[in-house]
């Protein structure tokens, strides 16, 4: 097969949801048939890291792709023109974009729909073009992967979807997320907080992820309790954030609240070396952190709701993330805890395998593009 993928974000000083998803589950299948030929398509030029096997060959089509009019350039004029320069069989995407304007048989990944949920939280721009394009997009496409059940379900009732057009494959933590020995978490404290215990948030900074309720329980936190936990807040700041700058430098304990990032220390080490990971966010379509920080061993409060709540099954604590106080009690549960069972959380995200999820992938790109052939 010829099987052409969309990497617009694949890059790899930002690996985030998506491109982890991208990375994880391509590389795999690169890997695991040499026989098929994998044209990545990229907006700007890609890391050697992401094209070093055979089989792979990057193409960058213009323009650089970061808004609803470039989008449409990307996808529906250079994006639909190679994929007939390069006799592709059939295009994956990652996420929930494709074009339109091409034949090409397409298969999609939808990871959440907060657009529809949570419109409030994403510019106006891109919430115009996603509420008048997704549904375009969905019913387009011959065959769409969900990333839970939970997100399966969403499609289904907001758009009327065929559930036999989709499939559910899941994310799962790299193997960098595991166990770190107590000499090495104690450096990394050192490193991050002076050496104080911490409670980490992992992930992009943004009102979804409601994070001033979130130092409002740890205000409360830290009243009540005379600890030396510090909060590390490790990700980048998205948009909408002057309500949670405000709360935060209104916070009677800002001193001990910490943003950090990869030039900082490596994430992993991060999440191995944390009491706890919090992961308060109002909705997800799946919510990696949950499960990278479960391999590591480091037990997990989070939402009780949707996606998170899926993905967290038994191992992990769940709060009302709209209480502060639930999240708080939850914290003040974690931090007293001397005796974690590390090995039931990292078994539970054994449950996730990016092995199996590329071979489900493969499996539906090869059905569909045979379909293709056939026709």
């Amino acid at each position: 097969m010829r099987i052409a993928v969309n990497c617009r974000l694949l890059l790899k000083d930002r690996m985030e949801g998506i491109a982890v998803f991208t990375w994880e589950v391509c590389r795999r299948m690169a890997e695991s048939h040499p026989e098929d030929e994998f044209i990545f398509f990229f907006d700007r030029k890609p890391s050697p890291k992401f094209h070093s096997l055979e089989n792979i060959t990057p193409v960058v089509l213009s323009p650089q792709a970061r808004h609803p009019i470039l989008w449409k350039m990307w996808f529906e004029k250079s994006l639909s023109k190679a994929l007939i320069k390069y006799d592709i069989d059939v295009l994956f995407s990652p996420e929930f974009y494709l074009s339109k304007t091409s034949d090409i048989s397409t298969v999609i990944v939808v990871h959440d729909l907060g657009f529809l949920k949570y419109p409030e939280t994403y510019k106006s721009a891109h919430l115009d073009y996603f509420k008048k394009e997704v549904p375009l997009f969905l019913n387009k496409a011959d065959h769409i992967i969900a990333v839970t059940l939970f997100t399966k379900n969403e499609i289904k009732s907001a758009y009327n979807i065929d559930e036999q057009k989709i499939s559910i494959v899941g994310n799962a933590p790299r193997h960098i997320f595991k166990k770190l020995n107590a000499p090495s978490q104690f450096e990394v404290r050192n490193t991050i907080t002076n050496g104080h215990p911490y409670i980490l948030y992992l992930g992009s900074i943004h009102p979804r992820k409601n994070l001033i309720q979130l130092i409002q329980a740890f205000n409360l936190f830290k009243k009540e309790n005379n600890n030396q936990h510090k909060l590390v807040m490790y990700g980048r700041w998205a948009f909408k954030n002057k309500s949670l700058k405000k709360v935060i430098a209104e916070s009677l304990f800002k001193s001990d609240i910490i943003f950090c990032g990869d030039k900082d220390i490596a994430v992993e080490k991060a999440v191995a070396s944390a009491t706890c990971l919090v992961y308060p966010s109002l909705y997800e379509g799946f919510g990696i952190p949950i499960i990278e920080a479960m391999a590591c061993g480091i037990p997990v409060i989070t939402s009780d709701r949707g996606a998170m709540k899926e993905v967290g099954g038994e191992a992990a604590v769940f709060i009302n993330p709209e209480n502060p106080e639930d999240i708080k009690d939850a914290l003040q549960k974690l931090c007293s805890e001397d005796d974690v069972n590390s090995e039931k959380l990292v078994n539970h995200a054994q449950h996730y395998s990016w092995d199996d999820s590329a071979t489900k992938v493969y499996a539906i790109l090869e059905k569909i593009a045979t379909k293709q052939l056939n026709n």
